[in-house]
């Protein structure tokens, strides 16, 4: 697949790749809309359909649709309207109130293709010029993790019955106090009195221990999009999370 389409590389999902061949088989001018999951905006694995987005199309709109707008669908979707057209659109619509979007009281707001042409081609859609004023004068006063970060790294991946590796006390020596994605928020852990088993003989992937051991490390949660891209807090009470 990394031989025919761009987007084909890594881990691959079949969205990137109908995106791309629709840029193809399309004629110069041409319009494509597809309704995918809104981390295209951000995830690190879709940095490659970004790219390939930016740089040879033209982004007419953006509909957010956020959750529970299809039925049984608890993923965050997105309508994006693309036009197989390389100059870049200085007007993208930002649609992100589906409410008013039905009630037809939605006024689109603008944003310039050039502003997702950055080192991961994040969809930045929630930020405005103050937002991006904002980030600048941050960045001209702080430091990278980068600098001061060992590592990197998602937690704990578990073979399939992971309910099976988690109990509501240490049963032994193996049990580690544990948190889940929704025991992570803004700036505090919400431990629940939760234990893993953590053993390396049974876990897919259980990760280094310097990261477990580590006195102090700051744990991000993952979630599909929404306008807090980021919900992170410092741990340093040495606990262990799932991936």
């Amino acid at each position: 697949i990394e031989k025919l389409y761009f987007c084909g590389k890594g881990k691959i999902n079949l969205f990137p790749l109908f995106i791309e061949r629709a840029s193809k088989v399309l004629k110069n001018g041409g319009i494509y809309i597809y309704i995918i999951p809104n981390t295209l905006f951000r995830a690190t694995s879709y940095k490659l359909a970004r790219e390939y987005i930016v740089k040879r199309n033209r982004i007419l709109q953006i509909v957010d649709l956020h959750s529970g707008v299809f039925e049984n669908v608890t993923a965050s979707t997105t309508v994006i309207e693309i036009q197989n057209e390389p100059t870049p659109n200085e007007k993208v619509e930002i649609i992100d109130d589906f409410k008013q979007l039905l009630a037809a009281k939605n006024t689109p707001r603008t944003i310039s293709q050039r502003d997702f042409d950055k080192a991961e081609f994040v969809f930045a859609i929630y930020l405005n010029q103050q937002s991006n004023s904002l980030i600048e004068k941050i960045k001209q006063n702080s430091f990278e993790l980068k600098g001061v970060c060992r590592d990197i790294i998602e937690g704990i991946v578990t073979p399939k019955g992971k309910s099976a590796f988690i109990s509501d006390k240490a049963e032994n020596k193996l049990y580690r106090p544990f948190l889940e994605g929704k025991d992570i928020d803004k700036y505090q852990t919400k431990w629940r009195g939760k234990y893993i088993k953590f053993d390396r003989e049974k876990l897919h992937r259980a990760r280094p221990d310097y990261l477990w051991n580590s006195p102090i490390k700051i744990l991000i949660r993952r979630i599909g999009g929404g306008k807090d891209a980021i919900i992170a807090t410092l741990d340093q009470n040495k606990f262990y999370t799932y991936a």
